[in-house]
């Protein structure tokens, strides 16, 4: 199996679990960046510019959402625990916005 299509099966699994029992936007995040890695992986789309921006853009706003389910007071899930893993998700959305396109050309 390619490693794009496990990257687009892993985000897809993420994003599946992230649906189950209560909204979950830590494990959304982590879905939608292997998602939108394994995709440009697939298609061969080297477009720095749009991948860092759609990336980005992903971190921005799920950044937004989980401040707002970890604000709201009837959230029920593990504050501290999924504040950890988020931070830690950044993190790497971070790393691979540097990473990955390090070897395209412009």
């Amino acid at each position: 199996m390619q490693k794009s299509v496990s990257w687009i099966i892993l985000g897809l699994i993420f994003t599946a679990v992230s649906f189950f029992d209560q909204f979950n936007t830590v494990m959304l995040t982590a879905g939608l960046i292997f998602l939108i890695s394994g995709l440009f992986m697939y298609r061969k789309i080297e477009n720095k510019n749009l991948y860092v921006g759609l990336t980005s853009m992903v971190l921005i706003s799920m950044s937004i959402l989980t401040y707002l389910q970890f604000s709201n007071p009837n959230y029920g899930g593990s504050v501290l625990f999924n504040g950890i893993f988020f931070v830690l998700i950044v993190l790497v959305g971070i790393y691979v916005i540097y990473r990955f396109p390090q070897n395209w050309k412009l």
